[in-house]
Order: structure tokens, then sequence, then C-alpha cells
């Protein structure tokens, strides 16, 4: 079989159809052995307030396949968008689900850092370092991981990635104000890593950033907290609570067909 759609190249013997906006795939004749990735849009980092600094967005839901059979037909793809930082003390939005076809898994968006806890989505966003402890949010088993956990007191939490759970804040202690770190995401069948989690925010004046997650998760910072790389659907990283700041927009998603 034959298809068409997306941004078409060859490597290795594979053409790859990658779709960064959604569209379709147009299948002429069965094709027989194709590898499938899609990942959900990453969510948008928080905003701390007060003593305390929030958490960075989880990465969008991370989905493959392989060997799989497609149809002769059109099939439609969707492509989630990163949601939206936060611009004032409030919670990261959630990222959009990608999809492919009917009968594949819908990759959901990465759930936004938490100005409390963290939201939950493909992966969870990370937490908000408090006046008390709180969690992350819940991953989705089989697409992510949970956002770290934020010690009272401290930075805010790193949001999940494909491979691992945000790393908690404040390297694991109160009265610290280092954020967690992005957890990472998971490397495709074409050698690049997506779905990486967003950095904590950091607190207290600190200059610092924090690193995201590999595979497109933002940094975390006090005040300019970096976004998610497009077409990865990493989350995008939290801020602090000083000066003016947003958080970080998560990086879009991508579905791509092997």
């Amino acid at each position: 079989g034959q298809a068409t759609g997306g941004q078409t190249s060859t490597s290795g013997g594979y053409t790859y159809h990658t779709f960064t906006q959604s569209s379709n795939l147009v299948v002429t004749g069965t094709i027989s052995d194709a590898d499938i990735l899609i990942v959900g849009g990453g969510g948008g980092g928080a905003v701390g307030a007060g003593a305390e600094a929030a958490g960075g967005g989880g990465a969008g839901g991370y989905i493959t396949y392989t060997g799989q059979t497609i149809s002769a037909a059109t099939h439609q793809v969707t492509v989630g968008a990163g949601g939206a930082g936060a611009a004032t003390e409030a919670d990261g939005g959630d990222g959009g689900d990608s999809t492919f076809s009917s009968g594949f898994t819908t990759a959901l968006g990465g759930g936004g850092g938490g100005t409390g806890e963290g939201r939950d989505g493909g992966s969870g966003g990370g937490a908000r370092g408090a006046s008390y402890n709180r969690d992350g949010g819940e991953g989705t088993a089989g697409q992510g991981n949970d956002g770290g956990f934020a010690y009272w007191q401290a930075g805010g939490s790193g949001g999940g990635g494909a491979s691992e759970d945000g790393e908690d804040s404040g390297e694991g202690s109160q009265y610290n104000d280092t954020g967690g770190t992005g957890g990472d995401g998971s490397e495709w069948l074409n050698g690049t890593t997506y779905a990486g989690g967003g950095g904590g925010g950091t607190r207290g004046g600190t200059s610092a950033y924090v690193a995201g997650g590999a595979g497109g998760g933002g940094r975390g910072h006090n005040t300019t907290p970096d976004d998610g790389t497009a077409n990865t659907g990493g989350g995008g990283g939290g801020a602090g609570n000083s000066g003016t700041r947003a958080g970080g927009d998560g990086g879009s998603g991508v579905v791509i067909i092997r």
C-alpha cells in the first residue's frame, strides 16, 4: 500500500509521515507493517505566590504501536496543542489530546502544573511547595508518569515524563528553594526522545534554572521558565513567587507513522 499526508521523509529504508498539526493520512491499498507514535500536548507550568513556587507541566501521553496493519481509507489525525502556562497565580492549562484513526488509543494531554496538587493527565503535573506537603498529578497507565511530590516551604515539583516521575521539590526536604526536575521522556524508533516533563519553579529569588526532562520538557525558574518544545509533548516549566512571572507553555504533540 501507499500513503500520503503529513511531512514525508525517508530514512533507513523507512518512510515517515510526521504530523505536526491535525490532518489526514490517506492510504491506498493496505499497509501491513507500520509503526506508530502518538504523543499528546504537554501541560503548561503553574505560577506560585506568597512564599510558594509552583509545579511544572506534565508531558503529553506517549503511545507506540509496532507492526500494525492500516487499511485503505482516509484516517483522521489529531495533534493536541500544548497547555497554556499560567499568567497569574493559577494552575497551568492541560495539554490537548492526540489521536490517530479509530481503534488506536488516544494519547491524553499532559496535566498542568499545580498551585495546589498537580493536575492529572497523560503524565501528571508537578505540585506547589506550600504550607503543607502536596502530591503531583497522576499520570495515565501505559502513557506516562506522576508529577513529583512538593515539600512544604520548598520549590515546585517537576512534571512527570513518559519514562519516569517528576522529581520531588527541594531535593527531598522542606525549606529548600530548589524546584524538582522534570521526568524524562522516552526515545522512539527514529532516535528522538519525546514527552519530557517540565521543571518545577524556584522561590525566594533563586536565579538558577531547574532542568526539564529529556524529550522537550521546559526548564523551571522563578520568573522566566521555558516553554516545552513544540511537537514533542514536553511540559512547560513552573514559575516561582517573585516579581512578574508566567508559567511556560506546554509543547504541542505529534503523530508519526513509519
